[in-house]
């Protein structure tokens, strides 16, 4: 399919010294066509035999058979008919080469964005840290690990719990489920190993630090993220948000996830200053030095209930949940959705943003003139601004999600 598409650019050399046609007499693209293109047009072909026979800006309108009885590189076949995929195997069938003998006119090169979205293969891991109760027989509902298949736009629970945020390596996932601690699974889902977490740790966050051998866990109940050994779970060092959690005992910053890029870790909160319980949300991302935590920088400032920062292509990216906002960089919205969002993934072509239903919406009267209670998460294309939902309506909180690597999966 990639051949078909052509720019004005390459259309005009693929059609020098040849017959041009158009497939298809349609009001829209046909015309639009005719505007844009300098070089004459013979005829046009169309499947419809009620046009077969008449005439259409001055130019025949001829069945399909027609090109039976033409010399296949004597033309070239620009295809100006919405219904281009249902022409191609004709085409395909009569000898013709898509790009070589024929393409879809420029015009529709929106229609490109669109097919590209439609047909793109992939699947994704997907947390969810759902309630128990909402837990059923058919496996679809309660928290858990999903894997989703956007060709069969179908998922399916590979493992029960409630699980916030996940940390890929090469041969392994280790993901924070909220109340048991760390899970290590491989490509296969098999659980490997488990360890605990401090009582009170509401876990939310996980990053893995590969070189160290370090696994960093955001300790939301407690306001800090604990340091533990890789091989033996055992915590080697407790990072503070502040003081304030020792005097009140009570979590102030709601921290949630976190991200390592070389010798720092950066961690999302709602509160910066540590003022949760008062309703005041100055939520940032604070980066801290793995080599020593006491140095810390306040890297994004006066979010709302911020989650997810990735580094995708040198970038961070990171998530306004309660407005909706995804951010490359600190300063560029780059995409906004309806739901609580939360969880970024990118697969070398397009981001996955994951949607939550939002349970803050009195926060946004006045604010906002629709607000999502769905669950999925949109496959978006940062250039075009196009989106496709994939819905999960058997859910109602996803936290994070990664592009599933069949290649690495174990047989």
């Amino acid at each position: 399919m990639k051949n078909i598409w052509k720019t004005w650019q390459e259309l005009n050399k693929l059609t020098i010294g040849k017959k041009v046609v158009f497939f298809g007499k349609s009001e829209d693209w046909a015309v639009k066509t005719l505007r844009a293109i300098s070089f004459p047009i013979e005829y046009i072909i169309d499947n419809n035999t009620t046009l077969q026979g008449t005439t259409f800006h001055e130019l025949k309108i001829y069945s399909p058979n027609k090109l039976k009885e033409v010399n296949k590189d004597d033309i070239f076949i620009i295809l100006t008919s919405g219904g281009y995929e249902s022409i191609i195997p004709q085409l395909t069938e009569y000898g013709f080469e898509a790009g070589k003998h024929f393409c879809c006119t420029p015009v529709m090169n929106n229609l490109k964005i669109i097919s590209d979205i439609h047909n793109h293969q992939q699947k994704v891991l997907i947390s969810s840290p759902d309630h128990a109760i909402y837990d059923v027989i058919d496996g679809k509902r309660g928290g858990g690990l999903y894997l989703y298949d956007l060709q069969a736009q179908d998922y399916e629970r590979v493992f029960s719990g409630c699980f916030h945020q996940i940390a890929e390596t090469e041969d392994n996932f280790y993901i924070i489920h909220e109340m048991d601690g760390v899970h290590i699974f491989d490509y296969n889902f098999k659980l490997l190993e488990k360890f605990a977490i401090p009582e009170g740790s509401k876990g939310h966050g996980i990053a893995y630090h590969k070189e160290r051998n370090l696994i960093f866990v955001a300790c939301s109940g407690l306001d800090m993220v604990t340091v533990h050994d890789g091989n033996t779970g055992k915590i080697v060092e407790k990072i503070q948000m502040s003081g304030k959690y020792d005097r009140l005992q009570l979590e102030q910053h709601h921290i949630n996830d976190l991200a390592i890029s070389g010798d720092s870790l950066f961690v999302s909160c709602f509160s910066v200053g540590g003022h949760c319980p008062k309703g005041v949300y100055d939520g940032g991302i604070i980066e801290f030095n793995i080599e020593n935590p006491e140095q810390k920088h306040l890297v994004v400032r006066d979010l709302w209930m911020p989650h997810s920062p990735r580094f995708i292509g040198g970038d961070l990216c990171f998530a306004e949940s309660q407005r909706g906002h995804l951010y490359k960089t600190n300063t560029s919205i780059i995409g906004s959705f309806h739901g609580f969002t939360r969880g970024i993934a990118h697969d070398g072509q397009y981001f996955y943003v994951g949607q939550s239903e939002n349970r803050y919406f009195d926060r946004l009267k006045g604010i906002a003139n629709n607000i999502s209670l769905n669950a999925g998460f949109y496959l978006f294309d940062e250039e075009s601004k196009a989106a496709k939902l994939f819905p999960m309506p058997t859910l109602r909180q996803i936290h994070d999600l990664v592009i599933f690597k069949e290649k690495g999966a174990k047989k």
